[in-house]
């Protein structure tokens, strides 16, 4: 098992999508500019190039469910810097 972690919105939904568990965010620091990295279980190193494949090669996945995969993962996102922001105020 390993955490694949990606900053990439829409291959995280596209992760999503094809039932990659989603084991949170991670927040790192580039100069004043934050990134908020997306960490995903792999069971299947092999499986996870496929998918990468896929979705750099044009993949396709039902529009209504890539769009709710994205609203999750841009909630994700979003959660994660507000908890940093909160954190940084503290």
């Amino acid at each position: 098992m390993t955490i694949y972690t990606t900053q990439d919105s829409r291959l995280g939904a596209f992760l999503l999508i094809h039932n990659v568990p989603f084991e949170g965010t991670e927040l790192r620091y580039q100069g004043e500019d934050d990134r908020v990295l997306l960490r995903f279980i792999i069971k299947d190193e092999g499986e996870l190039q496929k998918l990468k494949r896929d979705f750099f090669e044009g993949g396709t996945v039902p529009a209504l469910a890539y769009s709710n995969a994205m609203k999750t993962v841009m909630h994700a996102i979003r959660e994660a810097r507000e908890l940093a922001r909160e954190a940084a105020q503290s």
